[in-house]
């Protein structure tokens, strides 16, 4: 029975005292509700699409050991939000070269340090992660840029919570723009004696929190909240009800759909909707179904709610986040693989046929957006050879010839860069900048530090690299992609070293395997950290 007239009917029976005028006069009322926010009762949910964990591409063997996480994409780096880990609380993993970037979050209850603290928020627009540390009552921010590199980076406080003037206590930020914040609020229902969870708006210049949702203050559901600002749009999930609310980003509520599983009464023991995400034109939700575990279902709902379809895993699913550059959803689970992603993840969602391969066939597919994270290929030649010397590329193997120490190469620059086919991209910007001149701090992994050259082709045909030379065997060096670059592609050269460099400069020099380019010099100088290059820009040392 749908849920408001279960509700006029109990309370029929338990007053009668209703006559015929008072319950056509209620049941008016639900209609007149009903017109201005809609609801939807869904019978059922049965378009299911079979996802096995061959289908998944596992990742773990790229990363630090991890427990289970959330993940959230940052552009195109995704970040590991590991609550338990006792040196960095996240992990930034480039997706398109496939590693690891840096480690950051200080853990303990110092200053700029987290301990116990609730969801996070990235803000692409100002490239910062937020945080909010209620053991400290702050909400901190990350600057990416800066904090991704340097391991060592201190927060900056965005917001003192301040619970002297009443209820302003918020676990985990949605939302954040420069006057308010999208929240999860707890609201003390004196009767049970306990807080139930809503959606609040924090006004940053007046300290306070207005509950938005439409729940009331004796509801103790727990909703999971995704927010598209592109689609000024809240979706939140019930955890312990199949009941979904979408709200505008002023609170207004819009829709509630009640699903085939719905029950009115509460049972902490079974779990409905965990983690959701936007996708695109859809939205993603996963699903437990009732049961006492965590979901192996994600429901694919349009940006209305309608529901779409059902895929189905055959593992749980702890959180989910897509990647539309490379079409894939990245997948946490709890099982084998426990990091990893599906590609061509729009074909399932859109119908078409689901083939599927084994993790090797898959990393065999050539496709243009798999050439961008193909296995690296490198051709290491000592120190002593000279880059005339060097064997020829052998284009069907598309590997780049990489010239660690160049001293003859070394002699043609006159210390300024050249221009030609490809540009500097700083990778700690994502792609922000583009030069021929970087500055560019190291960052520290394990014992050694390494410096992150991202390198585009800006011209209008693809270019094949020959090879890079540096005039001194002072790193290691790794490459990224294969020896050919297309238009607007960009590569990563990593450059590895024992002890970094404070304000050296070096030149990179690039040869092309067509000769009608010539070789080209870019410039590079090198700090030993990212805050020391930060320092440096802003005038602070």
């Amino acid at each position: 029975m749908k849920p408001q007239l279960r509700h006029i009917i109990n309370t029929m029976n338990s007053t009668k005292l209703f006559t015929i005028p008072v319950i056509l006069f209620m049941l008016c009322s639900c209609v007149n509700e009903s017109k201005q926010q809609s609801v939807v009762y869904e019978e059922k949910r049965d378009n299911v699409t079979k996802i096995s964990s061959d289908m998944i591409v596992s990742i773990d063997d790229n990363l630090p050991i991890l427990h289970t996480c959330n993940i959230i994409l940052t552009g195109d780096t995704l970040l590991f939000d590991d609550h338990l880990n006792g040196d960095f609380k996240f992990t930034a993993y480039d997706i398109h070269s496939n590693n690891v970037i840096g480690r950051f979050g200080k853990p303990g209850s110092g200053p700029g340090e987290l301990a116990n603290y609730g969801g996070i928020f990235y803000d692409k627009t100002s490239k910062n992660l937020y945080v909010t540390e209620a053991g400290q009552g702050k909400l901190y921010g990350f600057y990416l840029p800066e904090a991704v590199p340097d391991s060592s980076y201190t927060p900056f406080v965005k917001y003192d919570m301040d619970f002297n003037g009443g209820n302003n206590a918020y676990s985990c930020p949605y939302y954040i723009n420069d006057s308010t914040v999208v929240c999860a609020t707890l609201v003390l229902n004196k009767q049970a004696r306990s807080f139930s969870s809503h959606i609040g708006r924090l006004n940053m210049q007046t300290r306070s929190v207005e509950v938005i949702d439409t729940l009331p203050e004796t509801d103790n559901i727990r909703y999971f909240i995704s927010v598209s600002p592109e689609h000024n749009s809240i979706f939140a999930s019930a955890r312990t009800k199949d009941e979904i609310r979408m709200y505008d980003l002023d609170g207004h509520l819009l829709k509630t759909i009640y699903g085939p599983d719905y029950d009115e009464r509460i049972d902490n023991r079974k779990f409905y909707f965990a983690n959701s995400t936007f996708c695109g034109d859809k939205i993603l939700a996963i699903y437990a179904g009732g049961s006492n575990q965590k979901g192996q279902d994600i429901l694919v709902l349009n940006l209305d709610g309608k529901y779409l379809k059902t895929l189905k895993f055959d593992m749980p699913i702890q959180t989910i986040e897509y990647h539309e550059k490379t079409d894939r959803l990245y997948i946490v689970t709890d099982d084998t693989p426990q990091f990893g992603y599906i590609r061509n993840f729009s074909k399932i969602l859109d119908g078409k046929e689901v083939i599927d391969k084994q993790p090797t066939e898959l990393a065999q597919q050539k496709d243009s957006i798999e050439e961008k994270d193909s296995i690296e290929k490198i051709v290491s030649i000592s120190p002593e050879d000279k880059p005339d010397e060097a064997p020829a590329v052998d284009m069907k193997s598309d590997i780049v010839e990489f010239i660690k120490s160049s001293p003859e190469a070394a002699k043609q620059v006159n210390g300024k860069p050249s221009e030609g086919p490809l540009i500097f991209v700083d990778a700690n910007t994502h792609g922000a900048t583009r030069t021929y001149h970087l500055q560019v701090g190291a960052y520290p992994e394990g014992e050694f530090f390494r410096y992150t050259i991202g390198i585009m082709n800006q011209s209008e045909k693809p270019v094949s690299i020959k090879s890079f030379s540096l005039p001194d065997d002072y790193f290691s060096a790794e490459w990224s992609m294969g020896n050919t670059l297309q238009p607007n592609m960009m590569g990563f050269l990593y450059l590895t070293c024992k002890k970094s460099l404070d304000e050296k400069s070096y030149p990179l020099i690039i040869k092309f395997c067509d000769t009608k380019i010539s070789p080209q010099i870019l410039h590079m100088t090198l700090f030993p950290s990212g805050a020391k290059l930060y320092n440096k820009m802003h005038g602070l040392e």
